[in-house]
């Protein structure tokens, strides 16, 4: 279901040359392109079985998750997100000087801005990523 390009990049990612988000996602295609069973996938990755069954019918729908240039289409948007809303507001503050009170006003910016709910997910995810802060952690759905 893979071909060697693709399998060889998304080990490339499992290797750390990405996010981490992104190194699960691929540990989980490169399962559902071997052929183990959503349950197997998600017990072993410790992920839920929504989540397998979601990247396994993405493989199927798409099977060239991998575009040409070599860099997945996450990637990019996530790079969009990070220029056009994280760097815009954050750019000039240090991680660590960043409270809640600071979040929570950079937050109803973007709704002010009409920002979309995905993209503000989005972005908030990619900044708590980057952040130590233990309050900081990514929405889930």
């Amino acid at each position: 279901m893979l071909s060697d390009e693709e399998r060889a990049e998304l080990l490339r990612w499992v290797g750390g040359a990405v996010a981490p988000r992104l190194v699960e996602r691929a540990r989980i295609v490169l399962a559902c392109a071997d052929g183990q069973p959503n349950t197997r996938v998600a017990a072993e990755l410790k992920v839920t079985t929504d989540t397998a069954r979601k990247w396994r019918s993405r493989l199927a729908a798409r099977p060239r998750l991998i575009r040409q240039t070599g860099h997945p289409h996450t990637l990019r948007g996530d790079a969009s997100s990070i220029k056009n809303h994280v760097l815009r507001y954050w750019g000039g503050w240090e991680m660590r000087a960043i409270t809640r009170m600071d979040i929570q006003s950079w937050i109803r910016a973007l709704v002010g801005k009409s920002a979309g709910a995905s993209a503000i997910k989005r972005a908030y995810n990619l900044t708590s990523s980057m952040s130590a802060r233990p309050w900081m952690t990514p929405f889930s759905r």
